[in-house]
């Protein structure tokens, strides 16, 4: 994943006034993050909490190559492409030497990387941390022009939490910043991890009880 830095070269202001901006758990080093769950969220069971087996990204995106329009060049191509995604849902090679590798033409390999990118969970097959959030903005917020220009040309001040710098750039209100930033915190930096079998739940019992034998006396 590549890394992606700010280009302000400003310090770091921070909001006044008693405006409230999401809370997100930044990662320096490739300016991802995760939506902090409250406590309610973690003790609330689910539907996935009874499952001891699920199926992997692999598979599910499979079964998406199976069910769409794609020939059997495609097909084989977007296996091949499937292969290479890691955990995180994102591609790990660059598509220039897939398609050195597997003999295909560069055009083939980016077309179809292109239809798997529309495939579920949104933002899957990016190359990194900014295409995977533009994937997912284009599919959930596809009337918001805003949310793309922040994370195409801001990503850098919004890890720094520089929102100030957004607001000179863009000429927007501090409070439309502040929407925008809730609506891309929304957004999964890995959207292949709920696939992932470190997630897979294992029920353990409270209580372990035995039969034992019982003695006459």
């Amino acid at each position: 994943m590549k890394t992606l830095s700010s280009s302000s070269t400003e310090a770091k202001e921070e909001p006044q006034g008693d405006i409230a901006f999401p809370e997100m758990d930044w990662k320096a080093e490739d300016h991802s993050w995760r939506a902090k769950e409250s406590e309610e969220d973690d003790d609330r069971p689910t539907f996935e909490n009874f499952l001891t087996k699920k199926a992997t990204l692999s598979d599910h995106l499979l079964w998406q190559l199976r069910l769409n329009d794609f020939n059997e060049d495609e097909k084989l191509m977007g296996t091949l492409i499937i292969g290479n995604l890691n955990e995180d849902g994102l591609l790990q090679v660059p598509v220039e030497e897939i398609a050195g590798q597997s003999g295909f033409d560069l055009e083939i390999v980016e077309r179809v990387l292109g239809k798997i990118q529309s495939l579920d969970p949104p933002g899957v097959g990016a190359r990194d941390l900014r295409e995977c959030l533009l994937l997912q903005a284009a599919q959930i917020y596809p009337h918001e022009p805003l949310v793309q220009k922040v994370i195409s040309n801001h990503l850098g001040q919004l890890a720094k939490k520089n929102y100030q710098a957004i607001v000179r750039d863009l000429g927007v209100s501090l409070e439309e910043v502040v929407r925008v930033t809730r609506l891309i915190s929304e957004l999964d930096p890995r959207p292949g991890r709920r696939f992932s079998d470190e997630n897979i739940p294992y029920i353990t019992p409270d209580v372990y009880v035995f039969k034992v034998g019982m003695t006459t006396w």
